[in-house]
């Protein structure tokens, strides 16, 4: 430097230091502003992180439990993130507690809450904690104003206290005790309305339908209050039950009351009843045996017990019709006692030749009918002569046939044709009765009221002993011989004389009532799960946890363009998808990683019986520690790597889920990881899998050249259309489920038209179901990444949301 510049310099050092300093904080100022532009070009815009100190929790009723969470965000420094938190109860679909606030890197939010079981019953709530973060646009912050959300569900499962148990016990034995004593009024209602009907019909029975009327309605209350006791069961309301329970025995006890003393009633009119009709049998049988003894001397008798009959068949009070057979009765009493002697010493007669031709039918031939004993007609009051004519006539129809079918066998036998032959089977055949009439007298009760007379009935006379014919079977000659000696018949009733008609009323039928089955029921309450305001019991057992609607829902994100890029960005991916369909009854349970640990039992959600949805990604991994698990970011792997890690997070799921299945919704590059994973692993887990902007057959030109330089080597290598990775994935077969790929198109690209990212052709898989997606690329954004946009693609949620049907 020479002197003038020497000069000038110190004149104007002052001048040229400021300008310098000027200098440098412009360039600082714009080089930041610039490095911090690349940053959110390349994605690094905000991220939210959330953690619970416990995801699962067990009380009983009573009990309260604490749950903490913890959000921090990470950001450009210069960025100030708008959040949102809201904690909602899943169960009843309704926000406990929602907060606005602002958060700055390395200044984390911390919320804590107490959870409540439910009032009654068992089974189990959930929560969700969700935050909502966006970051602040300033000079120095850039940043495009889409929210990153992250939530974590919570599961707190209650259970009955040990009273309550007790309660439950004491309850279900008073309650099915209660059916039971309802059903057997329910029986007693029915008998009561067929015997008030039979009694109706010929009696003025006004009063007892009255009642058995109101016993009904009586009944049909008490039937409707058991059935809210069932509802209050289901409801697990024991405590309300149990004074419900108590109010309802009072009064199952008062009308259980009321029906014992109709059934009293009721009982003792049909007994009166049919007490009437034996009298009136019993008067219609003495006029018989009269007919068959003085046929026309009782033929006014006969007509007036015809004309009761008729009048006791029109309706009239009981008492009526007592007196009317109370006459009828009378009136053929009369003769009847005068005729007793005779109808005594007739029927008894007729009765003894019967009961020794049976007697002796029985020792030659071994046809046995069973007849009172000698003891018994010995001790007979009551004589029925037209009864005993009725049994000598069928005895007499017996022997007849019992001739005919021994002729053949007489035949047979080749018997002498003398007459001393014959003379000797009449002989024998008095013996044998004559034997028979021994036994009898031997067997006679002294001093009983008819001894006299069947003494006196039972002759025995001395008889010679046959002839002997040791060389032939005479059985059949004595049975022959038998027949022709049939009893007399009765006295034939003269027709012309007038007959007592037949008693055409049939009793009153009171045998035990027959159960009628209330459908009343009390099973086991089963644990409630309620899901997004929607009452539903907790799913139990396979049949429900291998309902394909059940199965959850996995989110796979694609390839991350930035390599330096936290791994978390790729998590928000489907978060519209997850929100929205949320709406149509998914629940959204947030993120997943392979620690299933962090509070939350293993299978913390198998008891919720609706589908979940859940963001994973085969970017993280697990360190274990000794007493710990330490989750590492692993960007660097080839898909064949996050595909065996892929597997580990289906696993994870069905095990927390406790689903066999699941479905996999899967995004650019994260489609070629499902697919590998099938392709190692088969589809026994997986029930269908659908593709959104899939590079099926690999990315090519300058988005091959270029993704190792921003992107991962490794990744990019494998999505080139030429890698040995996309050779062997797409040799093999695509697997037997169903196969949903969506493909976005309208950017212009070397080698055709794509979703500026993967060509349309590259995207088209044969063999699933293929649907093309029209849209356009913008300068700074792809289609490809904009695909998941439905608020600017619809039809992207319209096909995923089709997709996802069941059946």
């Amino acid at each position: 430097m020479d002197g003038t510049h020497q000069s000038w310099f110190r004149t104007h050092k002052r001048l040229v230091i400021a300008v310098l300093i000027v200098l440098a904080v412009l360039f600082i100022a714009f080089g930041a502003k610039i490095y911090l532009y690349i940053n959110f070009i390349l994605g690094n815009d905000i991220i939210v992180r959330l953690s619970a100190d416990k995801e699962t929790l067990s009380v009983v009723h009573g009990q309260e439990a604490p749950v903490t969470f913890e959000a921090s965000v990470t950001t450009n420094p210069f960025c100030t993130a708008s959040c949102n938190s809201v904690f909602t109860d899943i169960g009843s679909n309704t926000i406990i507690e929602q907060n606005a606030f602002d958060l700055k890197p390395g200044f984390p939010f911390s919320k804590s809450y107490l959870l409540r079981s439910e009032q009654r019953g068992s089974g189990q709530k959930l929560y969700r904690f969700s935050m909502e973060c966006q970051s602040v646009s300033t000079v120095l912050c850039h940043t495009d104003g889409e929210p990153t959300s992250r939530s974590i569900l919570v599961t707190l499962n209650y259970y009955l206290s040990e009273e309550e148990k007790q309660l439950k016990g004491q309850l279900k034995e008073a309650l099915r005790g209660f059916v039971l004593r309802s059903g057997e009024m329910a029986a007693e209602e029915a008998a009561f309305r067929s015997i008030t009907g039979a009694l109706a019909a010929h009696m003025l029975a006004g009063d007892r339908q009255t009642e058995i009327t109101s016993l009904n309605a009586s009944l049909a209350k008490h039937i409707e209050q058991l059935r809210l006791l069932q509802q209050l069961w289901q409801e697990q309301d024991y405590a309300l039950l149990a004074e419900k329970a108590a109010d309802f025995n009072q009064s199952l006890a008062l009308l259980e009351e009321d029906f014992a003393a109709a059934d009293a009633r009721l009982e003792a009119d049909s007994l009166a009843y049919n007490t009437l009709l034996d009298v009136l049998e019993k008067t219609r049988i003495r006029l018989d045996d009269l007919l068959l003894i003085q046929p026309g001397t009782i033929n006014t008798t006969v007509v007036e017990f015809n004309e009761a009959l008729e009048l006791f068949g029109r309706k009239s009070t009981l008492e009526k019709k007592s007196q009317l057979v109370d006459e009828i009765s009378d009136e053929a009493d009369e003769p009847y006692l005068d005729a007793q002697p005779f109808l005594r010493n007739e029927t008894l007669q007729r009765s003894l030749e019967t009961d020794i031709l049976y007697d002796a039918l029985c020792t030659l031939a071994g046809n046995c009918v069973a007849r009172p004993s000698i003891a018994e007609r010995s001790n007979q009051t009551e004589f029925w002569l037209h009864a005993a004519c009725k049994e000598a006539d069928e005895l007499r129809d017996l022997l007849s046939a019992l001739n005919m079918s021994m002729q053949s066998a007489y035949a047979r036998q080749s018997y002498p044709a003398t007459e001393a032959f014959l003379a000797d089977m009449q002989l024998t055949i008095r013996r044998l009765r004559q034997n028979i009439t021994v036994a009898y007298l031997s067997q006679l009760p002294a001093n009983s009221p008819n001894e006299a007379l069947l003494r006196a009935l039972l002759v025995v006379e001395p008889l010679p002993e046959p002839t002997a014919y040791p060389d032939l079977n005479l059985t059949p000659a004595l049975v022959i011989d038998l027949v022709r000696g049939p009893p007399e018949p009765c006295m034939v009733k003269n027709l012309s004389v007038l007959q007592p008609a037949a008693v055409p009323f049939e009793k009153i039928n009171l045998s035990e009532p027959v159960h009628v089955p209330l459908n009343i029921t009390f099973p086991e309450p089963l644990p409630q799960c309620n899901v997004l305001g929607r009452p539903l019991a907790c799913c139990l057992d396979n049949a429900c946890r291998s309902d394909p609607a059940t199965y959850p829902v996995v989110f796979l994100h694609g390839h991350a363009f930035n390599k330096d890029t936290s791994a978390d960005y790729s998590l928000d991916a489907f978060n519209k998808i997850q929100k929205r369909l949320e709406q149509d009854g998914y629940l959204n349970a947030g993120a997943i990683s392979l620690y299933s640990g962090n509070g939350a039992e293993s299978a913390a959600w198998d008891l919720i019986n609706a589908p979940l949805t859940i963001k994973a990604s085969y970017y993280f991994d697990i360190f274990k520690e000794p007493e710990n698990y330490i989750v590492v970011q692993t960007k660097s792997e080839n898909i064949e790597t996050y595909a065996i890690r892929l597997k580990e997070l289906v696993d994870t799921i069905r095990e927390r889920t406790g689903r066999p299945k699941v479905v996999l919704v899967a995004h650019s590059m994260g489609g070629l990881v499902a697919r590998r994973y099938l392709q190692l692993f088969g589809s026994d887990a997986v029930e269908k899998l659908i593709l959104v902007a899939v590079p099926n057959k690999g990315i090519e030109g300058d988005i091959a050249d270029y993704c190792p330089v921003v992107g991962e080597k490794l990744e990019c290598r494998d999505m080139s259309s030429s890698s040995l990775f996309l050779n062997k994935l797409n040799r093999g077969s695509l697997p037997d489920i169903p196969l949903v790929n969506i493909v976005g198109t309208g950017c212009s690209m070397a080698g055709g038209l794509g979703d500026g990212i993967v060509l349309e052709k590259n995207a088209m898989l044969q063999g699933a179901s293929n649907y093309i997606v029209n849209g356009t690329c913008q300068q700074l954004g792809t289609l490809h990444t904009r695909l998941l946009d439905i608020d600017a693609y619809p039809e992207i949620y319209a096909l995923v949301r089709q997709a996802l049907k069941v059946g």
